[in-house]
């Protein structure tokens, strides 16, 4: 798991990727997902 990314500055962005990946038992099963991207943009 990836440390916490602080929220970007007021007027600013940032792009975010994930994947997923199944876990069961605390093992992981199967193959990562596709990654996805999101863009998070800092308010006031």
């Amino acid at each position: 798991m990836r440390p916490k990314q602080p929220l970007p500055a007021p007027g600013q962005s940032a792009t975010w990727n994930y994947k997923m990946i199944y876990l069961y038992k605390d093992e992981v099963v199967g193959s990562y997902s596709d990654e996805v991207s999101i863009t998070v943009t800092g308010e006031v």
